[in-house]
């Protein structure tokens, strides 16, 4: 399990990665060897302006979408989790400096489990009031 030796962050809005709206950065640093391996954008107003803009214009169409494809959706993403959590791992291991065996079962694999539950609410629906 490596990670890459120097990587870039970008934020990620309406499907598309991009820096920090001003140019602005910040160091990712490795808690246990205070080595600098990465750099991430350094999010203003402008970013979350953005970022919130693009989640509502999402949401309609998420909202929009028939139940099934959603929790196929939702599982494909569990998926897809689970086939790289190695990588996962990896990068919050790094970032973070917790130990490998806590991060995957009480962070990657537990994320999966998440989407898993959730993909199962989508068919959920309230009970009927009587009368």
């Amino acid at each position: 399990m490596t990670a890459p030796a120097f990587e870039t962050v970008h934020n990620v809005v309406n499907g598309r990665l991009r820096p920090a709206a001003d140019g602005r950065a910040t160091d990712l640093v490795d808690p246990c060897t205070g080595e600098v391996f990465g750099s991430a954008p350094l999010s203003g107003e402008r970013d979350v302006h953005d970022a919130y803009a693009a989640a509502v214009e999402a949401f309609d169409v998420w909202r929009a979408t028939p139940p099934g494809r959603r929790q196929r959706a939702l599982l494909h993403c569990a998926e897809l989790l689970e086939r790289r959590a190695d990588e996962f791992v990896a990068a919050e291991c790094r970032n973070t400096g917790k130990p490998v065996a806590t991060t995957r079962t009480e962070e990657v694999f537990a994320a999966a489990d998440c989407l898993r539950f959730f993909a199962g609410a989508t068919s959920w629906r309230p009970p009927s009031s009587p009368g």
